[in-house]
């Protein structure tokens, strides 16, 4: 690879999403953690549209009940988590593509 197309790969990956990765058990901090980030990022008050950093929650990505997993979901007995739906949307943001990160109900037990 001649200069020129080096200094053109080295632009390209400066510019690459990155992802970083906060996890622990629940009431650990981790929410804490990720607006305090915010916060020194500068990007805590602009618009969510307009941000260079982002929170993803895994709770985004649970996925959406039938009847009979509601009730299951009721009694305490389903697991909520869609991993290949969030592992497909994190590869897409390494990737540099534009995604939309579901807001899940936790009363309807849907995604919007």
């Amino acid at each position: 690879m001649n200069s020129a197309g080096l200094l053109c790969e080295t632009e390209r990956l400066r510019h690459r999403p990155f992802l970083i990765g906060v996890s622990g058990g629940t009431a650990s901090g981790k929410s804490t953690v990720c607006a305090k980030l915010m916060e020194l990022l500068g990007q805590n008050k602009v618009d969510h549209h307009q941000r260079k950093v982002t929170i993803v929650s895994q709770d985004s990505f649970y996925q959406v009940l039938t009847p009979e997993q509601k009730a299951k979901a009721l009694k305490g007995q389903y697991n909520f988590d869609h991993p290949e739906l969030m592992c497909q949307t994190l590869k897409d943001i390494v990737e540099g593509k534009v995604v939309e990160v579901p807001t899940y109900d936790f009363v309807t037990h849907s995604r919007q």
